[in-house]
């Protein structure tokens, strides 16, 4: 059976977010079983896995996870166990502004909708709305086809702010796909929120093992390797240095690591 499930109701008993998880308040009649069923099942695993190290490909794996694999994951560990520092002030001004600039689209898209299109109940996230709107309404010529109907997302609304950008569909369009982008930053800002600590830190989760090409992924509901990277969106200012104004952080990006890497190891004098 599954022997996580005492635990995780427990947990969930006791904790509204999984972020806030702390085994220090699970009775020990609960985590003296999970514990022990942990470790003894991932015993079994390693004595199963572990003779495949050496047969495996001709037994190059035993050396790659040796010398590469158990080092990284043991660096990996430490860097989620540092946490990062968010400014929660920030974050918090920042997701309200956007908040605010959101139901000003929707108010502002809805009064134009009563008085030039006699459209009084249209909601901005209803893809019925939309497709009401757009293609019954305005009429227009930017025609996607889905299995469901006439295509609302993200590439058609695209097509019919260039294509229509002098018509009410292409203004229209433009509102909408502004509004989204709004809603994708506030889903970043409150994923930040949701899985502060005390202190306002937040513990990422890094798999070793999770590409097919062996570079690092994050996993969990907070996947903090998918952060946008453009400044203007502004995403990134919410992290801010552990020492305060004495602290800075460092941002570094080495371009192109795998092809160097692999130029080194074949030491091809024109790479």
């Amino acid at each position: 059976g599954d022997y996580e499930e005492a635990l995780h109701k427990e947990l969930k008993k006791k904790f509204k977010r999984m972020a806030d998880w702390s085994f220090d308040v699970i009775p020990l009649n609960i985590l003296y079983p999970y514990a022990g069923l942990d470790s003894y099942y991932t015993y079994k695993l390693m004595e199963d896995f572990s003779p495949l190290l050496n047969t495996v490909h001709g037994g190059i794996m035993a050396p790659l996870y040796k010398k590469h694999i158990m080092p990284v994951s043991h660096a990996v560990t430490k860097m989620e166990a540092n946490t990062f520092k968010i400014d929660r002030g920030w974050t918090e001004t920042y997701l309200n502004a956007l908040e605010t600039y959101q139901q000003k689209i929707e108010d502002d898209m809805k009064a134009e909708n009563v008085v030039k299109c006699n459209f009084e109940d249209f909601k901005i996230r209803s893809t019925d709305d939309l497709q009401h709107l757009f293609f019954d309404v305005l009429k227009s010529k930017v025609r996607n086809k889905t299995k469901t109907g006439l295509s609302t997302d993200g590439s058609t609304m695209e097509e019919i702010s260039l294509m229509e950008s002098e018509e009410d569909s292409g203004r229209f369009a433009s509102q909408i796909i502004i509004h989204r982008r709004a809603g994708k930053i506030k889903g970043y800002l409150k994923a930040f929120l949701d899985h502060t600590l005390k202190g306002d830190m937040v513990k990422p989760s890094f798999l070793v093992h999770g590409t097919a090409n062996g570079r690092l992924s994050s996993s969990g509901d907070f996947n903090a390797q998918n952060l946008p990277s453009r400044r203007k969106v502004g995403v990134k200012r919410c992290i801010e240095s552990r020492f305060g104004k004495e602290g800075c952080i460092v941002n570094v990006d080495y371009k192109t690591l795998e092809f160097r890497i692999a130029a080194a190891l074949i030491k091809d004098p024109k790479l």
